[in-house]
């Protein structure tokens, strides 16, 4: 598709309202399991290069019925491991959303 292409595609009416309500859902994001050697390998080099420990996660949509079990389940289990994100540069971060781009996956700079 052309870039022409895409801007008529995102302007439509019901493609917008269809793009906030799935932005307006809930999302649900695990660390990342079982990747693939190659994910691994890509990921490790970015680090090497870019001086940054990531963290891969892997995020859908949650439907609003399984939000509320969600919660309480997060209640019971308290507060989650806090980490801090590291900061990163312009072209690290260029470097990070490249990757994600190529690999469906949201990726996270951490402090070690």
């Amino acid at each position: 598709m052309t870039r022409s292409g895409l801007r008529e595609y995102w302007a439509e009416p019901d493609r917008q309202a269809a793009t906030r309500e799935e932005e307006a859902r809930p999302m649900l994001c695990a660390i990342a399991k079982n990747l693939e050697e190659g994910q691994l390998a890509e990921i490790e080099a970015l680090e090497q290069k870019a001086g940054l420990t990531l963290v891969a996660f892997s995020c859908r949509s949650l439907d609003p019925e399984r939000e509320e079990r969600l919660r309480k389940i997060e209640a019971e289990l308290g507060s989650p491991l806090q980490v801090e994100p590291a900061p990163v540069s312009e072209e690290q971060l260029g470097q990070i959303r490249g990757l994600e781009g190529t690999m469906g996956l949201s990726l996270v700079a951490v402090q070690a």
